[in-house]
């Protein structure tokens, strides 16, 4: 069984351990709770491993540390994003909690943390940003995007995995794709450029840079 090697940390903390070489190897065999667990265990720094395996499998019913470290910030609701991503980039990398509440507002814990990171998602998805490039299978990010928008998204999600919290950014399987390091066809992400650049002979006397932008595919 898998619950007695995910309760023990030496079996499951590094990427080489039994219990991680079923989940890579047999992925299809685990429900999501399980990978999401795994995950808290095997990805996470040794103390947040200890905590997750410790509130698992030895006092299920523990809830939260009374002495976990937290972070508490208030920001303004209108400007959410950027007060956000400051907020990541200060106290993100920490192995702490944030704690998030809303000047004017009274609310605090868990309830308005969880808002800040629903509405902090949805801020990120904006098209206005240009962070992203749609499609109808999802979000990619596109060439052109801030890499301190992407740097705050890399925290904000790693955050919200570590600390339980949701988040609603429909990421393409694409992107996934090339996280994971697989080679990802241009026409599964752009379609329209990938059919531009399929005759070679339309190339000519074209520059090459992403359509609609400046961003140069080619250097020089």
């Amino acid at each position: 069984h898998v619950a007695p090697a995910l309760s023990s940390i030496t079996l499951t903390h590094g990427c080489f351990s039994i219990a991680s070489s079923l989940f890579f190897n047999y992925p299809y065999i685990f429900t999501l709770s399980d990978k999401l667990l795994f995950f808290r265990i095997a990805a996470t720094d040794l103390c947040s491993s200890v905590y997750t395996v410790f509130q698992r499998f030895v006092k299920p019913d523990a809830g939260r540390s009374p002495n976990e470290m937290k972070y508490q910030c208030t920001i303004l609701k209108s400007e959410l994003y950027e007060e956000g991503k400051s907020i990541l980039s200060a106290f993100g990398p920490s192995l702490g909690m944030l704690e998030v509440s809303y000047e004017g507002e009274t609310g605090i814990g868990s309830g308005p943390t969880q808002e800040f990171f629903t509405e902090f998602s949805h801020e990120a998805c904006k098209t206005t940003r240009n962070i992203w490039k749609t499609s109808e299978n999802g979000l990619y990010p596109a060439p052109t995007a801030n890499g301190s928008d992407l740097y705050s998204l890399g925290i904000f999600c790693a955050k919200a995995l570590a600390t339980q919290f949701l988040i609603d950014i429909p990421l393409s399987p694409e992107f996934i794709r090339t996280c994971r390091g697989e080679n990802v066809p241009i026409k599964d992400i752009d379609r329209t450029l990938a059919n531009s650049i399929k005759d070679p002979s339309g190339l000519v006397g074209l520059d090459f840079t992403y359509p609609g932008t400046n961003f140069e595919l080619k250097k020089g």
